[in-house]
C-alpha cells in the first residue's frame, strides 16, 4: 500500500482531507515523481491510496480514513468489495464505489445506514 504515510502525517499535524481515493490496482504503483500516491497531497492533490496486488487488504492498517469520505476505485470488482468491507472498521464517514458490470451501479456505505446500492438506469 502506498499513500497512507503521507495521510497519516497529515492527521498527525491535524489536519483531516475530506476525501481519500483508495485505488485497487491491478500493477504495481507508480512511485515516480508525479503518479505517486504519497506525493499526491505535496502537489495539491487529493489524499490517495494505492493498493497494489499483493497487499493483504484484510491486514491493511486504514487508519488514515477516520471520518473521511472514501472513494474506492479499481477493475477488480471483488477486490473493491472486500476494500470496501475492510475501511467500514476504521470508521469513515462514507465510502462510495462503482459496480462496473450490469447491473450497474452505485454502492455507498454509511455508519447510519449501512451498504446501499443504487441501481443505474441502462
Amino acid at each position: 500500500m502506498n499513500g497512507h504515510r503521507s495521510l497519516l502525517a497529515m492527521r498527525q499535524r491535524g489536519y483531516k482531507p475530506v476525501h481519500v481515493f483508495a485505488n485497487v490496482l491491478d500493477h504495481p504503483a507508480e512511485h515516480g515523481r508525479w503518479m505517486n500516491a504519497e506525493l499526491a497531497l505535496e502537489f495539491g492533490g487529493h489524499g490517495d491510496l494505492d493498493i497494489e496486488p499483493e497487499d493483504d487488504i484484510p491486514n491493511l492498517d486504514l487508519r488514515c480514513v477516520l471520518g473521511t469520505i472514501v472513494h474506492v476505485t479499481g477493475n477488480d470488482y471483488a477486490r473493491c468489495l472486500d476494500l470496501l468491507d475492510h475501511l467500514t472498521e476504521f470508521e469513515p464517514a462514507q465510502i462510495v464505489c462503482c459496480r462496473p458490470h450490469p447491473p450497474k451501479a452505485i454502492l455507498r456505505w454509511t455508519p447510519a445506514a449501512g451498504l446501499e446500492e443504487l441501481e443505474i438506469p441502462a
